[in-house]
């Protein structure tokens, strides 16, 4: 087996494994080489010099130091060396597992493509429901809003008329404040008690404290009250307006029961406002908003949610940016009785020239008609 396997070595490589002389005597110094040599010195020596694949595949197993280790002359005749068809029914057998495994692969990769154009088409579908369902919420709940906020709620109480000659001093608008905002958050808090109070006792001592407190404010000059464009965050003043400013005494007790929380709101803008002594009179001034106001505005969008309540009974009151201090929204039975007492005053809804729309965001403001566009 040696012997064949040295022959076929030489008939593909065109050189001895083991160099001999002109009478093919092997060369003494190439005896001692060739009893030095391993199996894997000589597997390397066939890989570099012969390039057939199945050549060296027999030559591998004829060249092995071990006799015992040998191949077979049945097996080496039956090797694929002599029989190049099995060589190429295996690769064509492999070619045709191949061809089977990429058509797999294939077909999984187009049912991944598939799962994955479900799956976004799923998620749009599932965003174009979630859109629906929020513009749902916001249509109902601008409609809820817009069916009870059918009046102004954003105003400030002012000790004299911005337009006359008799306007009151930056020191009087705040002595006015200050002397009105305790008695306001007494009120507040004892209506807001009230309310959650189930004791007969407790009541009448209460309304003795409402009564007191209403008594501070009994007497003296009537106080004027003025609308707030929620959308510009100024005070409305129109020349001749015959409803506006509201003229109210200081011992009206509907007044004080019913807007409690936008007297509060008000009162709060006219402190931060005129917290610094330098420019106080400008800041008020860049406040008013005069001049004639055009009627026709359309409201742009649908409301969204509706504004809570406190657990006290007290509509929270929600103010917007910065910029709109003055900006209020409540809900609820507060709201339906201050609207009550506002359409006493302004019959026939004029409300200083102010119009109900609804912003982008789906919240009902009121504003001017000629601020509208830039809501």
């Amino acid at each position: 087996m040696w012997s064949l396997g040295c022959l076929i070595y030489q008939m593909h490589c065109n050189e001895e494994l083991v160099s001999t002389d002109i009478n093919q005597d092997v060369v003494l110094d190439r005896i001692k080489m060739a009893a030095e040599w391993t199996d894997e010195a000589l597997w390397k020596r066939i890989e570099t010099n012969i390039p057939d694949k199945a050549a060296q595949d027999l030559v591998k197993k004829l060249l092995v130091r071990d006799p015992m280790g040998r191949i077979s002359a049945k097996d080496v005749l039956e090797h694929f060396y002599f029989h190049p068809e099995k060589t190429r029914e295996q690769i064509h057998e492999q070619f045709q597992a191949n061809t089977k495994t990429q058509s797999h692969i294939n077909t999984l990769l187009d049912t991944t493509a598939t799962l994955q154009l479900e799956m976004k088409a799923l998620q749009q579908s599932n965003q174009v429901s979630n859109a629906v369902e929020n513009l749902s919420q916001v249509v109902m709940g601008g409609m809820l809003e817009a069916s009870e906020n059918v009046s102004p709620t954003s105003f400030v109480v002012l000790p004299s008329k911005l337009n006359s000659r008799e306007r009151s001093s930056i020191d009087d608008v705040k002595s006015f404040v200050h002397e009105l905002m305790p008695t306001v958050n007494v009120l507040k808090t004892t209506y807001s008690t009230l309310t959650k109070e189930t004791s007969l006792k407790h009541v009448l001592e209460m309304a003795t404290d409402l009564t007191k407190a209403l008594s501070k404010i009994d007497g003296g000059e009537p106080m004027y009250l003025y609308l707030i464009d929620e959308g510009t965050g100024k005070i409305v003043v129109r020349e001749d307006d015959p409803v506006y400013p509201i003229e109210i005494p200081r011992n009206d007790t509907g007044f004080w029961s019913t807007a409690l929380p936008w007297i509060e709101s008000g009162f709060e803008w006219l402190q931060k406002g005129l917290e610094g002594v330098e420019g106080a009179q400008e800041w008020l001034d860049s406040c008013v908003s005069s001049g004639e106001r055009t009627n026709d505005s359309e409201s742009v969008k649908e409301t969204t949610e509706e504004p809570a309540t406190d657990n006290d009974g007290l509509p929270n009151v929600v103010q917007t940016a910065s910029e709109r201090p003055t900006v209020t929204h409540v809900q609820g039975a507060a709201l339906r009785e201050f609207t009550q007492w506002m359409l006493q005053h302004d019959c026939e809804r004029t409300f200083g020239g102010l119009k109900r729309v609804i912003t982008s965001n789906g919240t009902v403001l009121w504003t001017s008609s000629d601020s509208i566009d830039s809501i």
